[in-house]
């Protein structure tokens, strides 16, 4: 019994002290693995607990250096939910999503004092056109401008009377057309009448139409169409396939030349048009045409549709209007062939 008493002493001697190969005995203990843990800590000297703990620190900032310089992973982020109404809100205001500029009141008050009629993209700060009474101002000097270029101090034109007694089809012509009211309300038009003038201001085709449904509006006061001029017309088939032959690889001119073509249901080469309404010179701010009264008045010095309108004086002033700033629109018309044959198509502008 001694004996077996002495072999356990040694036995829980051996396991606390260390072994002669330099290897620890595992301690099994009611109290576990972190009991031995502290127990061979506190055992170890002074000097060497210090340096454990200097090296966990350092450690440690080793750690949070490298997590500092290493890139962080992105967070995806939830999609929002929203619903229909929240949608529209979001489609009508796109202000609420995209923020503004911090420069925003600058920008708006050179907005509100700016001038866009040599630049769009350029403003020009504290000009004197800005709002309706600018934009008013402004077509005034435009039109100023207009009279003093164009403009003779007497007319050099008469719309009554051709240039010269020559009824040759000339390589420009001028034409205008007439519209009557079918329907109900007779606001939609049809074609009624056809005028075509050549660079003399000669009447080369000028035929009444028979309308193709019940006419409910003449309008007489503007177009000068009566009844009695349509009962023995040419029916629609025949003036359209005359029209389209005499008008063939000549150049148009008229005013709204859209308008009469569309009547006619006819198409003609944009290059090969000279349109009045169109021509950038010769319209308003923001691309507004002007009526044939009012550049027949301001560029010809002459007065027209005071009453009736008579389709050959209409076809004559925008062909005279054409004549006098023939020079500066044809050059246009050359530069901008040129320009859309660089391109690698072929497309004119009448602008």
């Amino acid at each position: 019994k001694k004996k077996k008493k002495k072999k356990k002493k040694k036995m829980s001697t051996n396991a606390t002290s260390p072994s002669a190969s330099g290897k620890r005995k595992r301690v099994h203990s009611h109290h576990g693995a972190d009991s031995s843990r502290k127990h061979t800590q506190a055992n170890k000297p002074k000097h060497v607990q210090k340096k454990t703990k200097k090296t966990k620190k350092t450690t440690s900032r080793v750690a949070a250096a490298v997590e500092a310089t290493a890139p962080k992973a992105k967070k995806k982020k939830k999609k929002e939910k929203l619903t229909l109404r929240e949608r529209k809100a979001k489609d009508k205001h796109p202000s609420s999503l995209v923020p503004l500029s911090q420069n925003w009141k600058q920008i708006s008050k050179t907005i509100k004092a700016g001038d866009y009629s040599k630049n769009p993209r350029k403003v020009t700060v504290g000009s004197t056109y800005s709002g309706k009474e600018g934009l008013e101002r402004k077509n005034l000097d435009r039109s100023k401008e207009l009279a003093q270029k164009y403009a003779p101090a007497e007319p050099t034109y008469r719309l009554d009377t051709p240039l010269n007694d020559d009824h040759s089809l000339t390589k420009f012509l001028a034409i205008d057309c007439e519209m009557v009211g079918v329907g109900v309300t007779g606001e939609r038009s049809i074609l009624a009448e056809v005028c075509i003038v050549n660079s003399y201001g000669n009447v080369v085709y000028h035929e009444y139409v028979a309308p193709t449904e019940e006419v409910t509006d003449y309008r007489t006061h503007v177009s000068g169409v009566r009844a009695r001029d349509l009962k023995n017309a040419k029916s629609f088939q025949v003036v359209q396939k005359e029209v389209s032959n005499i008008i063939e690889g000549r150049v148009l001119i008229g005013h709204h030349l859209m308008h009469d073509l569309k009547a006619l249901m006819l198409s003609h080469p944009f290059h090969m048009t000279r349109d009045t309404a169109k021509y950038r010179p010769l319209q308003r701010s923001k691309g507004k045409p002007r009526s044939l009264k009012w550049l027949a008045s301001n560029i010809l010095n002459v007065k027209i549709q005071t009453g009736e309108h008579s389709p050959d004086q209409d076809a004559r002033a925008s062909l005279f209007i054409w004549r006098t700033i023939r020079k500066d629109w044809e050059a246009r018309i050359k530069h901008s062939i040129a320009k859309s044959k660089g391109a690698g198509f072929r497309r004119g502008t009448s602008d």
